[in-house]
C-alpha cells in the first residue's frame, strides 16, 4: 500500500477486506498516472472516471455493478 501511495499521480489509496476479499480503492490524478503504476496485485481491476473521489460505499457499489473475473 505504501508503494501505491508514493506513486506519481496517486491522490489516495486505502485497502479493506470485504466479504473475505481484499480490495484497494485508489484515486489518481489522471488515467496515464494510473496506468503507469506497475500492477503487482492479483485479481481484477476496475478503473473509471468520476467528478469526485468515491468513498468505500460508492466504490464497492460500482464494483458490484461491473463484475470482472478474478
Amino acid at each position: 500500500m505504501a508503494q501505491t501511495r508514493r506513486a506519481p499521480g496517486n491522490l489516495m489509496a486505502d485497502a479493506r477486506t470485504i466479504d473475505r476479499v481484499r480490495h484497494v480503492l485508489s484515486v489518481w490524478s489522471d488515467r496515464a498516472a494510473m496506468r503507469a503504476f506497475p500492477a503487482n496485485a492479483t485479481g481484477s481491476v476496475l478503473g473509471f472516471t468520476a467528478e469526485r473521489a468515491p468513498d468505500w460505499t460508492d466504490g464497492y457499489a460500482i464494483l458490484l455493478r461491473h463484475p470482472r473475473p478474478a
